[in-house]
């Protein structure tokens, strides 16, 4: 067998030295189960090496080399997306025997490690569970800095902060007029609360929600500007509705998204379950599980098919994920999340697929995308500039 050959080959495929001749070589020895045996022997050094984890199962192994092959197979001069995925990472870190600096990238939830393994480096560090809450006197409490337990009363409802960061309305009883408070996170921040309907609402970062303590008239309206996930509390009888600028977005009990940010350029309403009718300027439509309204000022409002949920509530659940992402979309989310602005334009016409933890820092994103060849990076404190390569 020519286990030099071949380890040589792989090593200068990965990093981008490699002739095509010495490429359809690699690609012929992948094909042999020898060599596919070889290759999982590698990675699974790498891993107990560098990383310190349980070894990866057979399922990820094959798919790291079904990717390699797939990049193998490629011809010469077809567009590429680049993929930041563990699939691809994996292959290029652990081969190339990198620090275990880049864990988040492999593993999405981390195995039992040592501590320091697992602990973000300093530097541009990911946000958290930030925000502050207005109330109706105008009265402010930062909410990541006060203790858990009663905060305050507002009208008949309690609010409270619970031991998990979570806000909580609990309603004694009807309250008589409406009295409105309002939530705000910052950049670098998230929060979740629950209303005193039971509907449980999660802020992405610079975002605000106003809601009323009580909904005591015939439905229930909140007015949302940033990203927002919902999941409302079923009540027939009394709708709920989030406006958002012109969009009106109603439901009687259902999960949904909506993604409104500014530069963002677009009003995304996905639903995950149920069923909500959203109403714009443009006209209305009724989304069914899997769809997205996406609304464009007053004059466009359309309905998109088969939308990638997954991508969409990435940032609920603690991830990021883009599929087929242009580099604009990726930088607005992580200047969101890190609190830091970005310097670039728009000469980088390249689609970037990756899964990533939001717990690692910045540098790691950052330097996940550099891998590509297509990007580089300059940090200044919180500036960062993009070097197109």
């Amino acid at each position: 067998m020519e286990y030099s050959t071949f380890r040589r080959l792989l090593k200068k495929y990965l990093s981008e030295n490699i002739s095509p001749a010495e490429k359809q070589e690699l690609s012929r020895l992948l094909e042999q189960p020898e060599y596919n045996r070889l290759l999982e022997e590698m990675l699974q050094e790498e891993l107990d090496r560098e990383v310190h984890v349980a070894a990866p199962d057979n399922g990820r192994l094959l798919a790291i080399k079904e990717h390699l092959q797939q990049r193998l197979q490629q011809k010469p001069g077809t567009t590429r997306t680049y993929y930041i995925k563990w699939i691809s990472i994996a292959a290029m870190l652990l081969l190339l025997a990198c620090t275990g600096v880049y864990y988040g990238w492999y593993y999405h939830k981390p195995a039992p490690v040592e501590t320091a393994k697992v602990q973000p480096a300093k530097g541009l560090i990911p946000g958290g569970n930030k925000a502050v809450l207005t109330l109706a006197d105008g009265s402010a409490i930062v909410l990541d800095t006060t203790k858990d337990g009663r905060l305050t009363t507002q009208g008949a409802v309690k609010v409270i902060k619970l031991a998990d960061g979570q806000l909580a309305y609990q309603q004694a009883a009807d309250t008589g007029a409406i009295v409105y408070n309002s939530i705000a996170t910052p950049r670098g921040g998230q929060y979740q609360l629950t209303l005193s309907d039971g509907t449980q609402v999660w802020l992405n970062a610079s975002s605000v929600l106003r809601f009323p303590v009580a909904f005591n008239g015939k439905e229930r309206r909140v007015m949302l500007t940033g990203e927002g996930y919902f999941e409302v509390a079923k009540n027939a009888a009394k709708p709920f509705h989030v406006e958002v600028n012109a969009v009106d977005v109603e439901v009687k009990g259902t999960h949904f998204n909506i993604n409104a940010y500014e530069n963002e350029g677009a009003i995304r309403t996905t639903l995950l379950e149920g069923s909500v009718r959203v109403a714009g300027h443009a006209g209305e439509c009724l989304l069914k599980p899997g769809q997205q309204a996406v609304a464009k000022g007053v004059h466009s409002l359309h309905v998109k098919n088969s939308v990638d949920i997954d991508a969409v509530v990435a940032w609920k659940n603690g991830k990021f994920t883009f599929k087929g992402a242009d580099l604009g979309t990726i930088l607005r989310q992580a200047s969101r999340w890190y609190d830091i602005d970005f310097v670039y334009n728009d000469t980088v016409d390249e689609k970037f697929s990756g899964d990533i933890s939001r717990t690692v820092n910045a540098e790691q994103l950052l330097s996940i995308l550099e891998l590509t060849g297509k990007v580089g990076f300059q940090i200044k404190g919180k500036s960062v500039t993009v070097i197109p390569k």
